[in-house]
């Protein structure tokens, strides 16, 4: 199987899942299709190949995260934080699928809660030489630093120690503007350095803030270590390409803002669709459904 062009998914909701593969554009079988189960949702390995197996996609590959951890931990660092950071498949999948897969040139990495819409979109999107992002103000922090609280100071500080940053009014800044969504990211290989982002992974998970604030969830931040971590070592490279150049929609309005024919215009006119607004995710599924049916 040819894995230069690899689309990578992560896998927490069986259902999101599962419309996902059963709306795929009929071009799925142009890329490599990689499932990666997510570990807060328990071995669902089995569930997630016959998802595939029953869909038109025949190029794919599933990865339980136990395989994964183990890997990371005998090769890089075991210290319980890998164990217990139940999100952290959101940042080790690039790392699995960048360090074990042979012949891997450009990966796009996604949730669950996407719509592969657009087959030629898709493949457009695959034709760029470069990483694509997506910017997503939401959770990249207060505007004015010095309200956030002590607690979530304290984190990012050990943010800035992580990698390397010296704080400023303007760094803070061009972070929130540059603040990249996880839920999908297109990395081109030659703008990747492995060797970087492996030492960056040890630096986070030998991290003792990191892993209090996890374990105790004393502060908003640390559901949003993944997307910070991404944020940061990605950097120097961000950009909003994804959305610039259409390639990606995140529905984040409420669902009476949404009617079933602008929902289908955006799936098949878009590559990559995020259902993002997570109070009324399944009202918006539906309303998707319907208008794929009849518009």
């Amino acid at each position: 199987m040819k894995t230069d062009k690899t689309i990578v998914v992560l896998v927490n909701n069986l259902e999101y899942f599962k419309f996902m593969c059963d709306h795929f554009p009929k071009n799925i079988n142009d890329f490599y299709f990689v499932a990666i189960n997510e570990q807060r949702i328990g071995d669902k390995t089995k569930e997630i190949q016959k998802i595939l197996e029953d869909s038109i996609c025949n190029s794919f590959k599933v990865f339980g995260s136990d395989l994964i951890l183990e890997k990371f931990k005998s090769e890089v660092i075991n210290v319980p934080f890998v164990d217990s950071y139940t999100m952290g498949m959101n940042i080790l999948q690039i790392w699995f699928v960048f360090k074990y897969l042979k012949g891997v040139d450009k990966v796009l990495t996604l949730d669950d809660d996407v719509i592969l819409g657009c087959g030629e979109k898709l493949a457009g999107l695959f034709e760029e030489e470069h990483c694509h992002f997506q910017h997503c103000r939401l959770s990249a922090g207060l505007v004015d630093y010095d309200k956030n609280s002590e607690n979530a100071k304290k984190v990012y500080e050990s943010w800035w120690k992580c990698y390397n940053i010296t704080w400023s009014e303007e760094f803070w800044k061009e972070y929130l503007f540059k603040y990249a969504n996880s839920g999908q990211i297109f990395i081109v290989k030659d703008e990747f350095d492995l060797e970087r982002y492996e030492e960056q992974l040890k630096k986070f998970f030998q991290d003792e803030i990191f892993e209090h604030f996890w374990n105790e969830r004393r502060t908003h931040c640390s559901w949003y270590f993944d997307e910070r971590f991404l944020t940061l070592f990605f950097f120097d490279k961000l950009n909003n390409e994804l959305q610039r150049k259409k390639y990606s929609k995140l529905l984040l309005n409420k669902e009476d803002k949404f009617t079933e024919t602008s929902l289908a215009k955006t799936v098949r006119s878009t590559a990559i669709v995020h259902v993002a607004c997570n109070s009324h995710k399944k009202k918006v599924y539906e309303k998707i459904e319907r208008g794929l049916k009849n518009v």
